[in-house]
C-alpha cells in the first residue's frame, strides 16, 4: 500500500461490484450462457436464476447535445440476465450478452468478512477469463472491452457520531449544518458526480456518489446507504485495458470515500493514520 492510500480496520462496505461491458460476441445467447454455467460454474456458484436485462449507463465526454427521441427496432427480444450465486450468498456472477459483473456481498448469516479489493478483483478476472475461454472454444467470438464499472455500497448505521437523518453533516463533508431560519433537516439525500482523470489529466470516467437515508432491518434504527461508483471507458479493448480502468476506479473510490466522509467517521472505522 502506498502512502496516502487510505485503509480502514472496520470499513462499512456491504457490497462491491466489478463489471465490464463488451462487444464482439453478438451471437451469444442465454442458452450459451446457461451451458457456460452448467459446465464451468455450477460447482462453485450452484444457484441460478433469471433477472431482467441490465442496460448499463454510458459515460460520454463530448459536448452535450440537445435531447432527442429515438426509436430502436430490435431483431430479437433482449437477452435475460443470469444470476449465478454461491450457496452462502456472498458471491454473485451476473451474465448477459455484452455484459459481465461480479458482486461480493455481505450476505445475511455469512461469517466471511469483506475480503478486500485484491481478492474481489482476482475473482472478477477469474470469471472474465473463463468467459473468454468459453467464447473462444465455442467459436462465438472474443469480448472487446468497452466500458467498465466499480461500485462500493456502504451501510453506515447511526451511532456515536450521528443520531438521525437530519445530522448527516456529521457523516458527509459534502453537507453542512443549516444556519439562520432553518433548523436541523428532517432527512437528507445526496447525489453528485466528479470527473475521473488519469495521471496525465485525461478524462477516464466519472465518480458518482449517492447518499440515501435508510433504516436498519434488525432494529429500525437510522442508517445511511453510501454508494460510490467509478464508471468509464476501458483503457483499451484487452483484459489489460479492463484491469487498468478497474484499478483507477478503485483508487478514486477509496480516496473519494475518505474525501466525502468526516474525520469523526474515519476514527470510528479505524483509519490507519499512516496512510491518511
Amino acid at each position: 500500500m502506498t502512502d496516502g492510500f487510505p485503509s480502514y480496520e472496520r470499513p462499512p462496505v456491504t457490497e462491491v461490484v466489478l463489471a465490464a461491458a463488451y462487444s464482439g460476441a453478438d451471437t451469444l445467447s442465454v442458452a450459451h450462457l446457461g451451458h457456460f454455467w452448467f459446465t464451468e460454474l455450477r460447482q462453485e456458484l450452484p444457484l441460478l436464476e433469471e433477472q431482467s436485462p441490465y442496460d448499463p449507463p454510458i459515460e460520454t465526454f463530448a459536448d452535450p447535445s440537445p435531447l432527442s427521441m429515438t426509436l430502436q427496432l430490435l431483431s430479437r427480444p433482449p437477452s435475460p440476465r443470469l444470476w449465478a450465486r454461491s450457496a452462502d450468498g456472498t458471491k454473485l456472477l451476473q451474465l448477459q450478452r455484452g455484459w459481465i459483473a461480479f458482486n461480493w456481498r455481505d450476505a445475511p448469516g455469512s461469517l466471511e468478512p469483506y475480503p478486500r479489493w485484491n481478492r474481489v478483483e482476482e475473482l472478477f478476472l477469474k470469471y472474465y477469463r473463463m468467459l473468454n475461454a468459453f467464447l473462444s472454444r465455442e467459436e462465438i467470438g472474443l469480448p472487446l472491452a468497452r466500458q467498465c464499472e466499480v461500485t462500493y455500497i456502504n451501510n453506515i448505521p447511526s451511532g456515536p457520531v450521528w443520531k438521525n437523518h437530519g445530522d448527516l453533516h456529521n457523516v458527509l463533508t459534502l453537507l453542512s449544518r443549516p444556519t439562520g431560519f432553518l433548523q436541523e433537516p428532517e432527512t437528507t439525500a445526496l447525489t453528485t458526480s466528479f470527473l475521473m482523470v488519469d495521471e496525465d489529466q485525461r478524462a477516464r470516467g466519472r465518480l458518482h456518489v449517492s447518499a440515501q437515508p435508510a433504516f436498519q432491518r434488525s432494529d429500525n434504527q437510522p442508517a445511511l446507504v453510501l454508494t460510490i461508483t467509478g464508471r468509464g471507458n476501458a483503457f483499451d479493448e484487452s483484459e489489460d485495458g479492463v484491469l487498468s480502468f478497474l484499478q483507477l476506479a478503485h483508487e478514486w473510490i477509496v480516496k473519494g470515500f475518505t474525501s466525502v466522509t468526516t474525520e469523526a467517521m474515519h476514527r470510528e472505522w479505524g483509519i490507519d493514520e499512516r496512510t491518511s
